[in-house]
């Protein structure tokens, strides 16, 4: 594994939709000490994208007062512009920024069972999965166990096949590239405590 630091290229920032309320998002983010994809430092949220995404090294802090995420590419091979235009697209569909909500609240609050939690939960947003490799084999190593050893199972994965950097102590890591995975044999990933037919799917 190769190791890289970076310097602070780029700063943005991109407008909170209404209603947004990070409290969720944070929560649910936060949920496991043992996520390797990203990480929180203090307020500010640390990932390094994939390739497919631009390969750069963001952060990212939510200023819910003034209504802004500030972001930070960190680290880029990719022209000003070009990056954070690639970065605001990851962000928005990570985060859930762009889902209208205030028009799936106008169906929701007259359905009985989607009323209640709609207004129990102002400015709930879904936290997404940009990349579809690591959503359907995160996905089909979670069958059938329970949250915790299932990322278990995705981050023996990462440490085995993934790429590694670090920044000022931290560990940054990325999902293992499709064609790393198509490569292997099912065999190899036995050892993780991955099934043979878990490892025949992710494969």
């Amino acid at each position: 594994m190769s190791y890289v630091k970076f310097p602070i290229q780029m700063q943005f920032k991109l407008p909170l939709p209404s209603p947004f309320a990070w409290s969720y998002t944070q929560a649910y983010l936060s949920r496991s000490r043992q996520e390797k994809l990203f990480f929180f430092d203090g307020d500010w949220l640390y990932r390094k994208l994939l390739a497919s995404f631009g390969g750069h090294v963001i952060r990212l802090e939510v200023d819910e007062l003034a209504k802004v995420i500030r972001a930070e590419i960190l680290d880029t091979d990719t022209s000003g512009q070009a990056a954070v235009t690639e970065v605001e697209a990851f962000i928005k569909d990570w985060l859930d920024l762009e889902t209208d909500l205030p028009a799936f609240y106008a169906v929701a609050q007259s359905d009985p069972m989607l009323g209640p939690v709609v207004q129990a939960n102002p400015g709930l947003r879904i936290t997404g999965v940009p990349d579809l490799l690591e959503c359907m084999a995160g996905t089909i190593l979670g069958q059938q166990v329970n949250t915790t050893f299932a990322t278990t199972l995705k981050n023996r994965l990462i440490d085995a096949y993934g790429i590694t950097s670090q920044w000022k102590g931290h560990t940054l890591c990325q999902f293992p590239a499709a064609e790393t995975l198509a490569a292997l044999e099912p065999e190899v990933l036995r050892p993780m405590s991955i099934s043979q037919r878990k490892a025949d799917c992710v494969i």
